[in-house]
């Protein structure tokens, strides 16, 4: 496992009893130090594996934890004096879905301690974030299914297509448009909700890209005619050269 990045918060080299933990420094971690409590900015621009604090440097150290697990997401490992005092507000705090992974050790616990505890902290933030991830990625794959869904069923009803049928012409098109199976589902969805455009015979792709000819070509419209002889818009040119009496040329 690689050296994980320190934060340090509430600690100050300058006041004795308020510099770092000797067992913290001798890890050989990098660690970065700040002096109060910092901004929400600061903390975006210096992201960390694991946020040390020091109780009694940090107003408000579990409101201030639960901020940590809200913007980070990442373990905290809080550090304490010999008072050892409980946190105002603790319990209030850590039944909270913001409260992140977290442990407490004494200032003078040994390096091997320190060790110990901060990986155990990181180990289980990697499993969860694993699992986050998983999670997510399971919803994502729902969704995508429950959208491929109704469009199928949009073409069953629409064409009168058996099930695999649908779902080919689906495939096809997504193949086609080299676009994800979902898009033209969504695209599809979309034209749908337009209303009945296209009747029957419009094709799958029609409204999202799609190029698939139609299965029967449609008519050639037809020109309304006049009282007085064929489709001609009303119109009758006179015979000129090259032409014969009463042959008609459309125009």
């Amino acid at each position: 496992m690689s050296q994980p990045q320190i934060v340090a918060l509430g600690f100050d080299p300058a006041q004795e009893g308020a510099r770092l933990p000797r067992s913290l420094v001798e890890t050989g971690w990098p660690i970065l130090l700040h002096v109060g409590w910092p901004s929400d900015d600061w903390l975006a621009r210096h992201p960390a594996d694991l946020y040390v604090l020091w109780l009694d440097g940090i107003d408000r150290p579990a409101e201030r934890t639960r901020t940590l697990g809200r913007l980070t997401g990442r373990p905290v490992l809080w550090f304490y004096g010999a008072a050892g005092d409980e946190p105002a507000g603790l319990w209030q705090h850590l039944g909270s879905e913001d409260w992140p992974l977290w442990a407490v050790l004494p200032a003078t616990a040994p390096r091997w301690q320190v060790v110990a505890v901060a990986r155990s902290l990181l180990a289980a933030a990697a499993r969860l974030e694993a699992a986050l991830r998983e999670v997510a990625e399971a919803a994502r794959r729902l969704e995508d299914r429950k959208v491929i869904e109704r469009a199928k069923g949009i073409l069953m009803d629409r064409f009168d297509l058996a099930e695999s049928e649908a779902y080919k012409r689906l495939r096809d098109t997504a193949m086609r448009q080299r676009k994800p199976l979902r898009e033209i589902a969504q695209s599809i969805i979309e034209f749908a909700s337009l209303g009945p455009l296209g009747g029957p015979s419009a094709p799958v792709g029609e409204g999202a890209g799609g190029n698939q000819e139609r299965d029967e070509p449609s008519p050639r419209p037809v020109r309304p005619r006049d009282h007085h002889g064929p489709a001609t818009g009303g119109r009758r040119r006179r015979p000129g050269r090259g032409s014969r009496p009463g042959q008609v040329e459309r125009t």
